[in-house]
């Protein structure tokens, strides 16, 4: 009789003990359930957060490429540099950069 006693006292420490695993477990599983949902939200919150940097930078290139663009239309200067001189008959001769003389190359 006694042994039964101590088997039984043995067992029921044992299902005791099983049932505070499953608690301890049952905790973690819930935890985890939590930890999981968090990063199904980042996830797809990155994803969104992603497209709107790529958007940004895509805007930032194209303001700097405008800019550049800007700069380099209105900075090309062209000079000219006519002389007027005016010969014997009175007629006004304009000699350009490369020696033309009215639009008329030399001889």
């Amino acid at each position: 009789m006694q042994e039964i006693k101590t088997e039984l006292n043995e067992i029921k420490s044992k299902i005791e003990y099983n049932f505070n695993n499953i608690n301890k477990n049952r905790e973690n599983i819930n935890q985890n359930t939590g930890a999981l949902a968090l990063l199904h939200t980042l996830n797809s919150n990155s994803n969104k957060y992603f497209v709107i940097w790529i958007i940004t930078f895509m805007a930032f290139l194209g303001s700097i490429g405008y800019i550049v663009y800007l700069k380099t239309e209105y900075t090309k200067v062209e000079t000219v540099e006519e002389i007027q001189q005016e010969n014997t008959d009175g007629d006004n001769n304009y000699i350009g950069r490369d020696g033309d003389i009215n639009g008329k190359a030399k001889d």
